[in-house]
């Protein structure tokens, strides 16, 4: 990003997915939203980044 003349303003990660069930497991949590079956590690399946122009 930077070598694009970008910056990082904002990196957020979300424990579901929206609208994509990557493994069969998955539980629908509502709204197309997808997370880990209880019991299991709580992992990022989503990120989000906000970038601007640099200077």
């Amino acid at each position: 990003m930077r070598r694009a003349g970008l910056l990082l303003e904002s990196f957020d990660e979300y424990p579901y997915a929206n609208g994509w069930q990557g493994f069969e497991e998955m539980t629908e949590l509502g709204g197309k939203r997808w997370g880990v079956p209880a019991g299991r590690p709580e992992l990022p399946l989503m990120y989000s980044l906000s970038v601007r122009l640099a200077g």
